[in-house]
């Protein structure tokens, strides 16, 4: 007797789909997938088309919302990337400007500079929620500013 994945090859090659192949021969899907990967079935051009669930194309029946559009790429001149600033036709001078200084710094540099604004942001925060003891508040603080003005 031939073994299994023979057997369905045949099947296969005959247009049935990969869930009656399964049940058929009593193993998964996937499996059905794994023998056709492994061993190159294919199928002859007069077969019937392999069925997917993802052959659908376009939108709901009576949509209308892309009516007159054909689909794919945004239609010409169309402005979606805008919305991001950097991506702009037009940038700022200023930007410009910035984005030619950034060009003459190493990477390394850069990293350097983020993490010395880091450092400096987390020292300000904490000496900013210093407190030197129990009664200290912000709202007695808030006190002793206004009574030495």
């Amino acid at each position: 007797m031939a073994e299994k994945h023979i057997q369905a090859y045949k099947d296969y090659v005959k247009g049935m789909k990969y869930k009656d192949l399964a049940e058929k021969y009593g193993v998964s899907v996937n499996t059905i997938k794994s023998w056709k990967q492994r061993h190159g079935w294919e199928r002859k051009k007069g077969a019937p088309p392999e069925k997917s669930v993802h052959t659908k194309i376009g939108g709901q029946p009576g949509n209308k919302n892309a009516l007159g559009n054909s689909g794919g790429a945004a239609p010409a001149r169309n402005q979606n990337a805008v919305s991001h600033g950097f991506f702009s036709k037009y940038l700022p001078e200023e930007t410009l400007e910035i984005m030619e200084e950034i060009q003459e710094r190493s990477p390394a540099d850069m990293i350097w500079d983020q993490i010395q604004i880091q450092y400096a942001a987390i020292l300000r925060a904490q000496r900013i929620m210093f407190v030197q003891n129990k009664d200290e508040t912000a709202k007695e603080l808030k006190k002793a500013k206004y009574a030495y003005h």
